[in-house]
């Protein structure tokens, strides 16, 4: 009998051992970027008041030409009024941009989605973020998007002295 009990106790153990190695190699989500990381970085945008504003954006997919350009966003009134290419200076369709609003809605529609990997670095001044990166589905070729944003610089108003907008 104590010999079955050795067989059992190695068969259950076996079988342990066996369901830890499935969860494991299960994959899970790696969801970098938490709600509350975003909340926060989303404040610290809204406290600077910052509705005009010059930046620099380059999206990296496999999209259209025109999604992937780098571009210097001019956004005056929360509104995008003009693009510049980066590299030639020429002007450029405003529709492939977004607003710093607009790439925190990129980041909140990932996190509903839910993404299956979201990294994100952020502005400690501003609150912007300054590089993403989304992989909405495991395993699935060409469905990664990158963005980059950075030289972000507020426009002050004529007459505006403290450059709070």
């Amino acid at each position: 009998m104590k010999h079955g009990h050795f067989l059992g106790s190695w068969k259950g153990c076996a079988l342990r051992f066996g369901v830890w190695i499935v969860i494991a190699a299960c994959p899970m989500s790696a969801q970098a970027l938490t709600q509350d990381e975003l909340d926060a970085s989303i404040d610290l945008w809204n406290m600077s008041g910052s509705s005009d504003y010059d930046y620099f954006m380059q999206r990296s997919c496999f999209c259209q030409r025109d999604y992937i350009r780098p571009g210097v966003v001019e956004v005056r009134s929360n509104v995008i009024t003009a693009v510049t290419d980066a590299e030639t200076r020429e002007p450029l369709d405003t529709q492939p941009f977004l607003t710093v609003d607009g790439l925190f809605e990129e980041l909140q529609n990932a996190i509903d989605a839910p993404a299956f990997d979201i990294r994100a670095e952020f502005d400690s001044t501003y609150g912007y973020p300054t590089s993403f990166s989304i992989d909405f589905i495991e395993r699935v070729a060409d469905d990664e998007i990158f963005y980059a944003a950075r030289d972000l610089s507020i426009v002050t108003k004529p007459g505006d002295f403290d450059g709070d907008g």
